[in-house]
């Protein structure tokens, strides 16, 4: 079920960008995939350095909204 909320949310995302800027789509996708590329990569160095500052649980609600069971 997550991975169905995933993708209608991207996609509804790349939809937005084209219908927006219709002129220069190509790159206004090519320059969402660079940027969520480089949030990517530095998601494990902000990360680990989180969940040893403020705890496993806090840390999981920051970044992915999760809860504890």
């Amino acid at each position: 079920m997550r991975g169905t909320g995933f993708f209608t949310i991207f996609q509804a995302a790349l939809n937005y960008l084209v219908d927006t800027f219709q002129a220069y789509a190509a790159s206004a996708v090519a320059a969402n995939t660079f940027l969520r590329s480089c949030f990517t990569a530095a998601f494990p160095l902000v990360v680990t350095p989180l969940y040893h500052s403020i705890g496993v649980g806090p840390g999981c609600s920051i970044t992915a909204g999760s809860r504890r069971s």
